[in-house]
């Protein structure tokens, strides 16, 4: 794997394109027929049909859970990727004969097809990213990503605006197929964006072979088996479970965001200028991409986490300041800021799942994670029209949004506290760190991590830099009964006292299996007989769990934060053994 630019990987701005196309061409359609709904329908009516156009985005990604994680196993990620961009020609021909004819239903119904080709692409989309950057670049590929798809939304929802309007002379008191043919030559526009995204599939490469041992069996998959075996996978790994919630809470609250912002911007501005709402909203995605970029920046060779509970904070912040604001810019300042938050929220998230997720699990887990996703957009989406059939004030859905994202965002991080230990890299903003070897840490499975003399803030370096929880061996008899507290309950540190030493190896053994343990130090034993006591049953626990180990070195760290070399910090893992 290439440790020099991202850029230099092979076939990766050509990956980003394709997603920028992918997006673009799926959003163009469905803000075509959007245009074409809002020129005859009006209040309830109009809100029903477009939760329909939204569920048919959404719908796909919950039926196609099994098939499409397969496929994604079983195939080259790129081999996919290139068979569902060639199957969009064929679809966006079809919509486009629609157009000409004036057959709206059957445009309508054909956006499911076209959610149905993205639903199978994006396993393999997302599950690319790592076998083509690498784990180091992560964040910095997932960031990129995050801003080539945003851009495709923006340009593509004032783009395709923008054209229907121009292209457009009706007066609304035609029939729905002289709306629709009216706009015909738009249809051009979706087949050339599907020929020249299957045109760069063509420069992806391959970077792994078939797996033929892989068989899907469809009485398992008639049953709900591979539903409920990889639901569980995803159950049983804390890290993919918690990101996941974080992730689904983010986009289900932005959907309903997005629906109620309009008339609420209307209402409080008393505007009728649709456009400059618009821009105010689009400033909410500019944010996104900055946010997105600056993430990917900064996580050059790790994935830095800082961002997590930051935006967590920001975005819950902005949602119950939204509701006070009235002016235009404040408005559109607090959006912009609220997209930065999502940002700095999202793209590690989605790393993370990334990387805990094994090799032979990817596509499952992506799979699953779009699956509840999409089922939690739903389950929003079909709120959202429950309460504009109730005529509910935007001001109180804004501060059930409030609640929801701040629900979800306490629970993601009380779960993952390590992610907390990331505020430690902004309070040292200016200093630098490094991290060598970062592609040696398993991303699946126990690892014992060994390394130098012991002290909190060496383990809170780690922290910074592993993408996954370190449960840290220590002797908490030394500590407070507070500290003993925060780092037994939150942290969910190893407690090995002298009088309690067999409790503390099973504790051990146990952790070994699945976790990243950490020893950083054995002077906490004292006496030699004791340490040499304590590394033998340590041995033996290895031993029968059959744990690797993973060596680290820390330079530019002594004792306190205080201490730190002006050289920056460099982490180091060795390979596993």
């Amino acid at each position: 794997m290439i440790e020099g630019s991202i850029w230099k990987n092979k076939g990766f701005l050509s990956y980003l394109f394709i997603a920028f196309l992918n997006a673009f061409t799926d959003v163009g359609h469905k803000i075509i027929l959007n245009a074409v709904l809002m020129k005859h329908y009006h209040g309830s009516e109009l809100t029903g049909f477009i939760v329909i156009l939204n569920g048919f985005i959404l719908l796909p990604f919950v039926l196609t859970f099994t098939p499409a994680g397969f496929l994604s196993n079983k195939f080259p990620k790129s081999t996919i990727m290139r068979l569902s961009a060639f199957f969009s020609i064929p679809i966006t021909l079809m919509i486009t004969v629609t157009y000409w004819t004036g057959q709206f239903w059957i445009s309508f119904y054909l956006l499911f097809i076209l959610a149905f080709q993205s639903a199978i692409y994006g396993p393999a989309k997302y599950g690319y990213i790592k076998e083509l950057v690498g784990k180091g670049r992560l964040a910095m590929g997932n960031g990129l990503t995050q801003a080539f798809t945003v851009v495709a939304i923006l340009l593509a929802t004032f783009g395709y605006s923008l054209l229907f309007e121009f292209i457009y002379t009706g007066d609304g008191t035609e029939s729905l197929s002289e709306t629709l043919r009216s706009v015909k030559y738009l249809g051009v526009l979706l087949v050339i964006g599907a020929t020249v995204e299957s045109l760069l599939s063509l420069r992806l490469r391959k970077t792994k072979k078939t797996d033929v041992q892989l068989s899907f069996h469809v009485k398992k998959y008639m049953k709900a088996g591979y539903l409920i075996e990889n639901l569980s996978f995803i159950k049983t790994n804390k890290v993919i479970r918690l990101s996941i919630v974080g992730l689904a809470c983010f986009w289900a609250v932005n959907q309903v965001l997005l629906s109620s912002f309009l008339p609420f911007f209307m209402e409080v501005t008393e505007s009728n200028n649709v456009s400059l709402a618009m821009g105010v909203l689009a400033l909410a995605g500019v944010g996104l991409i900055i946010g997105s970029v600056l993430t990917g920046k900064v996580s050059k060779n790790y994935i830095e986490m800082a961002g997590v509970p930051v935006g967590a904070v920001g975005m819950v912040a902005c949602l119950l300041t939204l509701p006070s604001l009235s002016h235009p810019f404040s408005l559109g300042l607090l959006m912009f800021c609220y997209g930065l938050f999502g940002g700095l929220f999202v793209v590690p998230l989605n790393a993370l799942i990334q990387f805990n997720a094994g090799e032979k699990k990817m596509g499952w887990v992506l799979a699953g994670y779009h699956f509840i996703e999409k089922l939690i957009m739903l389950l929003f989406l079909g709120a959202t029209y429950y309460f504009s059939l109730q005529e509910t004030k935007e001001t109180t859905l804004f501060y059930i949004l409030f609640v929801v994202l701040l629900i979800g965002s306490l629970f993601t991080l009380y779960h993952l506290p390590q992610s907390m230990i990331r505020i430690v890299r902004l309070k040292f903003s200016r200093l630098k760190i490094k991290v060598q070897g970062f592609n040696n840490i398993p991303s699946e499975g126990g690892v014992l991590l060994l390394g130098e003399s012991f002290n909190l803030w060496k383990w809170a370096c780690l922290s910074i830099v592993s993408p996954r929880p370190i449960r840290l061996i220590v002797d908490s008899s030394l500590y407070p009964q507070w500290k003993k507290c925060v780092l037994l309950k939150v942290f969910k540190m190893i407690s090995v006292e002298n009088e309690s030493l067999e409790k503390g190896f099973v504790e051990i053994k146990n952790a070994l299996k699945n976790e990243v343990v950490g020893v950083l130090s054995l002077d906490f034993l004292g006496h030699e007989d004791q340490q040499g006591s304590f590394k033998g049953k340590l041995e033996k626990a290895i031993g029968v769990t059959g744990v690797r180990v993973l060596q680290f070195n820390i330079q530019g760290i002594k004792q306190t934060p205080h201490s730190l070399s002006d050289q920056g910090i460099v982490v180091s893992f060795g390979v596993v053994k």
